[in-house]
């Protein structure tokens, strides 16, 4: 089910194409684009798809549970969450570390356009253990100075984010004219 995976290092990989079947992009787009959805406003220039968990796009994580435990390794996956976001032009996602509710975390990108520079930026690297006891989780973490390592927004694209292996990570602001538009699997 899962397309290549390139990995990156500390629990993350790229892929480039997230699904091998063209089929699976259709049905994830499909559920939140000819469904009647209402957003809510999550800060300026963020929307979240209300309700998230559509019967469709549990049945693709449940498909998932199997690829991703093979890929990471952590037994017995299951989704346990799925979120849609649109984000808008001016919106950016501070640096911070993920709670730990969740274990693995597969970030689908549907826009239709790439975004140059507009993928998540991770810090992978030796010093996320000692960021993550001074700042915690979902506070803001100063990146100036961290490699960033991005997995690039592309259409189809998308990530594969081992949490247990806890990384700082952010995304630069949405330029003019785009939207960064995703689905986010989340499984325990």
């Amino acid at each position: 089910m899962l397309g290549t995976t390139n990995y990156l290092g500390e629990g993350l990989w790229y892929l480039p194409r997230v699904f091998s079947q063209q089929n699976d992009y259709i049905n994830v787009k499909r559920t939140y684009r000819e469904t009647p959805t209402q957003w809510q406003m999550l800060s300026p220039n963020r929307i979240m798809a209300m309700p998230n968990n559509y019967d469709a796009l549990n049945t693709i994580g449940a498909q998932l549970e199997g690829p991703l435990t093979a890929l990471t390794g952590i037994a017995n996956l299951k989704c346990s969450n799925v979120d849609i976001f649109i984000d808008l032009p001016g919106h950016k996602l501070a640096w911070h570390f993920d709670h730990n509710n969740y274990k693995v975390l597969l970030q689908l990108y549907t826009g239709e356009k790439e975004i140059k520079h507009g993928g998540t930026h991770w810090y992978i690297g030796d010093q996320n253990p000692a960021l993550l006891a001074q700042y915690g989780t979902d506070s803001i973490v100063p990146h100036s100075g961290l490699t960033q390592t991005e997995t690039p927004y592309m259409p189809f694209a998308g990530y594969v984010n081992d949490n247990t292996q806890r990384k700082a990570h952010g995304t630069n602001i949405v330029p003019a004219g785009v939207a960064r538009e995703s689905v986010l699997f989340t499984f325990g």
